[in-house]
């Protein structure tokens, strides 16, 4: 009957179904343009960047802590949460942006179009002193992509965010236990590319972390990020740009006091009465030695 039939939404007009069309047809056209003759495989090397012209370019790294995971002082190895991020540019993939959708308000400080990162070159930054593979936390990742007025104006038009579980080697140093503080170290690099092809630095000038400062057993007190570069015994006399975070962990003392300390404390206050005890009565050794048992539980 016509009661059941599903109504249908009326059909836009017709000069909205052709500027749909055309804006999707414009978008295909420029991402079929770019791609075409784009290789992933090798490296900008523009002309002349935008931060000067010794043809190298600028790649910056952030990290943002989530959570500290476990420091194993055993093995002294270091677990830990965190967001990183890693923005670069590629003259490659320049874009005018107007020739997009001009309905669209486009903001070129803001609005950005999401790509497969497979499909980009993408700076082979590493964790240097991991001791494990970084295990990523979203199964692909995709890249921000700006247009040309960003690259112009910021320097960079291609930004990259992953969620990571990182695991890095921490010397641990247990001489002031259980009242230490320990200094770990996070060393990010490339592996492939010296300073001669680009400059490497941190977005972070602070301590840059969402995860509780307090976590059981220690403290954050304290990160930061600073630049600097290390050499390759395997490639003599090249310069390869490093960032190094530098986090430090104060033992979360409180816990130590209460079960260990402050108990201990009191058995060795309690044993001294023992001497007050009459050695006739022979008490003095049934409660000498219920302390020694206390003690070794």
């Amino acid at each position: 009957g016509a009661g059941n039939e599903s109504k249908q939404p009326p059909p836009l007009p017709e000069k909205h179904v052709k500027a749909e069309l055309s804006n999707q047809q414009s978008l295909d056209g420029m991402m079929d343009e770019i791609f075409r003759s784009y290789n992933k495989h090798a490296r900008p090397v523009p002309d002349c960047a935008t931060m000067d012209c010794s043809h190298r370019i600028q790649v910056k790294m952030g990290l943002n802590f989530q959570k500290l995971v476990t420091l194993d002082q055993t093995s002294g190895f270091l677990t830990m949460v965190v967001w990183f991020r890693l923005q670069w540019p590629d003259f490659r993939l320049a874009y005018d942006s107007s020739n997009l959708a001009s309905e669209m308000g486009w903001n070129s400080t803001s609005d950005f179009l999401a790509v497969d990162a497979d499909k980009l070159w993408v700076p082979d930054i590493y964790l240097l002193n991991s001791v494990a593979k970084i295990e990523y936390l979203s199964d692909e990742a995709r890249a921000y992509w700006y247009d040309e007025n960003k690259l112009h104006q910021e320097g960079f038009n291609i930004v990259l965010n992953r969620p990571a579980l990182i695991t890095t080697r921490c010397d641990v140093d247990m001489t002031q236990y259980p009242f230490d503080t320990q200094n770990c170290m996070l060393r990010w690099g490339a592996w492939s590319a010296s300073s001669i092809f680009f400059t490497f630095s941190t977005l972070d000038t602070a301590m840059s972390s969402d995860m509780p400062k307090t976590t059981e057993e220690f403290n954050v007190t304290n990160i930061r990020a600073l630049s600097s570069s290390y050499r390759f015994k395997v490639a003599e006399g090249a310069k390869f740009p490093q960032v190094v975070y530098e986090i430090q962990l104060q033992r979360y003392g409180f816990w130590y006091l209460v079960v260990l300390i402050y108990p201990m404390i009191f058995l060795v206050m309690v044993a001294m009465s023992v001497f007050f005890l009459d050695i006739r009565s022979g008490e003095r050794h049934s409660v000498a030695l219920t302390l020694v048992l206390a003690t070794m539980t």
